[in-house]
């Protein structure tokens, strides 16, 4: 009996030293898109802006975004990384992310945001103490669109 235990308290903390996922790079990281950036303004026309929008060592920045709010970048994290098929069946990877970053005067920038294949969608959030300062919506294309 005590050799029944053993063994399985052994089995239980091999599987769990060794079936955690390995830390690596995020998911997003070295993604960079080509986009246009429009500042949602209320009973105006948005006036899409170009930019860029980088993914790398595990935070995500704009250029328009940074000039507007002068956050710099923030960390993101992935909420859900799933398979589907484009237009032409083909197998796409699709990304839900976020990223929610304060800065010194207590205001917050908040990215939802989706990458299906090499196309990215997202909105961005300027606030202070729930009080909306500037919201922002970003579409882009993949700088290196073959690789999906």
């Amino acid at each position: 009996m005590k050799k029944h235990f053993l063994f399985a308290l052994s089995f239980l903390v091999i599987t769990t030293v060794f079936g955690q996922k390995k830390k690596g790079k995020p998911a997003l990281d070295g993604k960079n898109f080509v986009a246009q950036t429009s500042e949602i303004k209320e009973g105006k026309a948005p006036k899409p802006v170009e930019d860029k929008v980088r993914f790398k060592n595990g935070i995500v920045d704009s250029d328009f975004i940074y000039e507007k709010t002068k956050f710099d970048p923030i960390d993101y994290k992935v909420l859900t990384d799933s398979t589907g098929t484009d237009e032409n069946e083909e197998e796409i990877k699709i990304y839900d992310f976020e990223a929610l970053g304060t800065n010194e005067k207590g205001e917050e920038l908040k990215w939802e945001g989706t990458i299906t294949g090499g196309a990215l969608e997202a909105k961005v959030v300027w606030s202070k103490k729930g009080k909306i300062k500037k919201e922002f919506t970003i579409t882009g294309e993949s700088k290196d669109k073959k690789k999906k």
